[in-house]
């Protein structure tokens, strides 16, 4: 895709276009990649209705729930900072 980047500098200027190239990557990768995450915290809780009722009572108790939105918001966190990496560097190349 150079010739969309060459493009957007000649239409908008240097500093500009680098900046939007870099966002819609950044926003790109994260569009791409939220479903995936998504449907892998799907996948795994969906492992889960097959234990036992009591132990899953009581890893429920113990935090599992927590557990699990806690690693789903870190690796979707991760990803929009990567995201975010992305973009400046396209922005300041």
């Amino acid at each position: 895709m150079p010739w969309l980047g060459a493009l957007l500098t000649n239409l908008l200027g240097g500093s500009i276009a680098t900046m939007l190239f870099g966002a819609g990557l950044a926003l790109t990768t994260y569009a791409v990649s939220k479903p995936l995450i998504l449907s892998m915290l799907t996948e795994a809780a969906t492992r889960f209705n097959n234990i036992g009722g009591s132990l899953l009572q009581v890893m429920l108790i113990a935090g599992l729930g927590e557990v699990v939105t806690i690693i789903g918001s870190a690796i979707l966190t991760r990803l929009g900072i990567q995201a975010a990496r992305v973009m400046l560097v396209r922005r300041s190349a």
